[in-house]
């Protein structure tokens, strides 16, 4: 699939949410959910998250065409831990969720992963031929969906083990031990070919 129709089609599901959820705030907090937490309805909540992600992608495709996706890759991967760490250190306190941090740390995971997920995508098309781009896409695609889908559930396990705190902590540091694996494939694709 080509890197602008994927783009595309994410955008137009981001677009299909977001009418899906546009009258959401409206809908009245029922009264045993009323507390400080249920402040904000849930889809605007959660669709933070997503918008972020989908800005990123945007964003990022354009300064990627301009400067090539290597240059973006190593920075990211260490932003991705903070985040993790910002929306865990916000779900740690006694006083119950630090919301400030909480939609700090959210915007910034949500930068990171839709930048993220753009790159990795970029980086596995310029990997191969033209001819192998439908390939590289479907590779790309299993690995992504399937990385996402155990990482959440690997996060649930630990969360059901321990707490949400020490699940995004450990989600934060395993997101900073890919660090090597960025840089080696940032300084392979920046040393000219023989």
């Amino acid at each position: 699939m080509h890197p602008a129709l994927m783009i595309a089609v994410m955008e137009e599901r981001d677009r299909e949410l977001a009418r899906r959820t546009k009258y959401a705030w409206k809908r009245p907090i029922p009264e045993h959910n009323r507390s400080r937490r249920a402040a904000a309805p849930r889809s605007r909540r959660s669709g933070r998250g997503r918008l972020s992600a989908a800005l990123s992608r945007w964003r990022i495709g354009m300064l990627a065409d301009r400067h090539g996706p290597q240059r973006f890759l190593v920075p990211l991967v260490p932003l991705t831990g903070a985040g993790m760490a910002l929306v865990a250190w916000s779900l740690a306190g006694a006083d119950g969720l630090r919301t400030g941090l909480f939609l700090g740390g959210m915007l910034l995971l949500g930068l990171c992963y839709g930048g993220l997920q753009n790159l990795t995508l970029l980086i596995s098309f310029s990997a191969v031929s033209r001819r192998h781009h439908n390939l590289a896409s479907a590779v790309w695609n299993v690995g992504f969906d399937a990385g996402t889908a155990l990482g959440s559930v690997a996060v649930g396990v630990v969360a059901g083990l321990t707490s949400f705190t020490t699940a995004l902590l450990c989600a934060g540091a395993v997101a900073v031990a890919t660090l090597p694996l960025a840089m080696r494939r940032s300084t392979a694709s920046s040393t000219p070919d023989p």
